[in-house]
């Protein structure tokens, strides 16, 4: 018999972390026990990388970057890992 997906699969398989902080959820800003902050959102778009990151980790990134470049309310650059574009909106870093 072959294994059955509900015993071979658990909740962690599915959990993403954030390729800049590694991390799958922010603290929240309160601090409250209980309350779940923002999970990795932003995804590279290049298929063989894929690694996703929080909009606020993203922000820091790419502001940081001599490079890095804003149009409106999104600040572009490259992802870490491949250096492909990337972008994420500008408000996302508070």
């Amino acid at each position: 018999d072959l294994p059955s997906p509900s015993n071979t699969l658990h909740k962690s398989d599915y959990v993403v972390e954030c390729g800049i902080c590694y991390a799958h959820r922010l603290p929240t800003e309160s601090g409250e026990e209980g309350s779940e902050g923002p999970i990795p959102d932003v995804m590279c778009g290049n298929t063989n990388c894929k690694r996703s990151y929080h909009e606020s980790c993203l922000f820091e990134w790419l502001h940081a970057l001599p490079s890095a470049r804003i149009s409106f309310d999104r600040i572009f650059g490259t992802c870490p890992y491949c250096m492909e574009g990337i972008s994420v909106r500008v408000s996302a870093g508070g």
